[in-house]
C-alpha cells in the first residue's frame, strides 16, 4: 500500500502537476519520465523531474500511472459461490500468483445468478479491469463471455466448456470419475449409485461419463437408475438418499462432490447402515472436512489452488499479448481413506 503524503500545511496530496511545476517541465514529462516506458525525455529533464519527485516525496497514484500505460493492474474474478470450498481454493491459488505480479484483485459473486454475472462483468469492464478471470464450468455465460470474446478485455475460464474455444483451465474430471469408480470396483463393488449435483453441470456430466467408461470396462451393466441429481447442498444429499430407505440398492456411492457426499453418508448413518461395511463412499474435491469425519471421506482431490495459480499466469501472459494453449488440464489424486474400505489412510 503506497504511503500518503501531504503538503506542509495540510493543502491536500502532492500530486504529477505540482512535480511538473517544480521541475518546470510539463506533466507529460513528468509521466514519461516515470512510466519508463520508453518515450525519449531528455537527461537534463529527466534529471529535474527525479530531483522534484525526491524534493517533494511524490508516490506516483498507482490509477493514475495505469491510465497513461493503459494499465491498472487490477483484475476482476468472478466466483459462482464462494461457500463451495472448492473455488475459495481457487481463489487462494489465484491470489498468490496476483501478489507475486502486484496485482490487485476485485471480487465478484454471482452465487450461481446469471443475470449477476452479467452485471459483473459489466462493472468490471467499467473498472478498466486488466483482464478476468471467470470461474466455473458450463456455457450459461455465454452472453457475458461473448462480449469479452469481442474484445473488451482478456479473460480465462476456471473450468470445461467444450463448446465454447476459450483460454481454460481445468481438472480432468472424466479420468478423476474413472479413478473413483475403479476404487471402488477393485474393492470387489458391482452395485453403485451416483449422487450427482445438476444434470447439466459440465463437471459432473464428465465424471459420470468416466464412471460409465469405468463400468462398461468392468462389465458392469450401466442403468439409468444409478444416477441420482439434485444440488450441491448437504441438505438436498440427506433428503435423496433418505427417500432410498434401508434397502438401499447399492453398495457403493459416488458423489458429485465432498459436499454431497457428507449430506449422503448423514443419511445413511440415520438409516442404520454402516459406512463402509454396507456402503462405501468417495468424494470429490478433498474439502478440509473430509479429512476430519468419521469415517473420514475417500475423495478425488481436485487441484482446486493449482488451477487458480495457473489462471492467473495463464491471464497475465495474454495482458502481456503472448500465445497461450486454449486449454491447460490437470490431473486429480485419489486420497484413500476409511469411507471405501481402502486399505490405506491419506491426509
Amino acid at each position: 500500500m503506497s504511503e500518503k503524503r501531504t503538503r506542509r500545511g495540510g493543502e491536500g496530496r502532492i500530486g504529477i502537476r505540482d512535480v511538473a511545476r517544480d521541475a518546470g517541465v510539463s506533466v507529460a514529462t513528468v509521466s514519461r519520465t516515470l512510466a519508463g516506458d520508453g518515450y525519449p525525455v531528455s537527461d537534463e529533464a529527466r534529471r529535474k523531474v527525479l530531483e522534484s519527485v525526491k524534493k517533494l516525496n511524490f508516490v506516483p497514484n498507482d490509477l493514475a500511472r495505469g491510465l497513461t500505460q493503459s494499465r491498472t493492474n487490477t483484475v476482476g474474478v468472478i466466483v459462482p459461490n464462494l461457500v463451495n470450498l472448492y473455488y475459495a481454493r481457487v481463489v487462494i491459488g489465484v491470489e498468490e500468483i496476483a501478489a507475486q505480479n502486484g496485482i490487485s484483485i476485485i471480487f465478484c459473486n454471482t452465487n450461481h445468478n446469471i443475470a449477476k454475472r452479467e452485471q459483473d462483468i459489466n462493472l468490471l469492464l467499467q473498472k478498466r479491469v486488466d483482464g478476468i478471470i471467470i470461474c466455473g464450468s458450463g456455457t450459461d455465460y455465454e452472453s457475458g463471455s461473448g462480449r469479452l470474446a469481442n474484445g473488451n478485455a482478456p479473460f480465462v475460464v476456471l473450468g470445461r466448456n467444450e463448446r465454447l474455444d476459450y483460454p481454460s483451465v481445468h481438472a480432468d474430471n472424466f479420468r478423476a470419475g474413472y479413478r473413483a469408480t475403479q476404487h471402488l470396483v477393485d474393492l470387489g463393488h458391482r452395485q453403485f449409485l451416483f449422487l450427482g449435483g445438476p444434470e447439466k453441470w459440465p463437471d459432473g456430466s464428465d465424471r459420470i461419463a468416466g464412471f460409465k467408461a469405468c463400468l462398461a470396462e468392468n462389465d458392469i451393466e450401466f442403468q439409468q437408475d444409478m444416477l441420482l441429481f439434485g444440488d450441491f447442498a448437504e441438505e438436498n444429499a440427506y433428503q435423496r438418499v433418505l427417500h432410498l430407505g434401508r434397502n438401499f440398492p447399492a453398495t457403493a456411492v459416488l458423489a458429485g462432490n465432498d459436499r454431497i457426499a457428507l449430506g449422503g453418508m448423514a443419511a445413511v448413518v440415520d438409516l442404520g447402515l454402516r459406512i463402509p461395511d454396507d456402503v462405501a463412499f468417495v468424494g470429490f474435491d478433498n474439502i478440509a472436512t473430509s479429512h476430519y469425519l468419521r469415517p473420514s471421506l475417500t475423495t478425488m482431490d481436485m487441484p482446486a489452488r493449482l488451477i487458480g495459480a495457473e489462471g492467473m499466469r495463464v491471464l497475465l501472459r495474454i495482458i502481456a499479448g503472448e500465445t497461450v494453449a486454449s486449454r491447460t488440464v490437470f490431473e486429480a489424486d485419489l486420497l484413500v481413506r476409511q469411507s471405501s474400505g481402502g486399505t490405506r489412510l491419506q491426509a
